[in-house]
């Protein structure tokens, strides 16, 4: 409850501030990944499996908004949100290992901008919020 007072409060200070609720899954997979055959003619592919580990985050359409500021501001925002933002705090989250029964608070910062999510142990959603002070 302390961690979504604080992002209400930052919220309330910021001139243009965005909040979503997101489908967060942290974990091992296995994905296929196609290799040549060495020295086959015509060439030839295999594939070989490899396990990856990361985060996945997906918004959900109907559970974001974006309140405050000038069109120019929240295109601003909603533009470092989509290029910068949204792929530096999966990087942060994959670093920290943030797993979705977690209640840790994860906060990445970029010049005026800055974004904060946290599982709040919820096991599937991440709870994000994002400003441009």
């Amino acid at each position: 409850m302390k961690t979504m007072l604080t992002i209400l409060c930052i919220l309330v200070l910021a001139t243009v501030a965005w909040g979503a609720r997101a489908i967060y899954k942290f974990g091992s997979r296995t994905e296929r990944v196609r290799r040549k055959v060495p020295k086959s003619d015509p060439p030839r592919y295999k594939f070989v499996p490899k396990t990856v580990t990361g985060a996945d985050i997906d918004l959900l359409w109907d559970r974001q908004s974006m309140v405050g500021g000038t069109d120019k501001e929240r295109e601003q925002l909603k533009n470092w949100l989509n290029k910068k933002g949204l792929k530096k705090l999966k990087k942060e989250c994959e670093a920290r290992y943030l797993t979705g029964d977690a209640d840790e608070t994860v906060q990445v910062r970029d010049g005026n901008f800055v974004i904060m999510a946290n599982p709040r142990a919820s096991y599937g959603y991440l709870y994000i919020g994002a400003w441009k002070e």
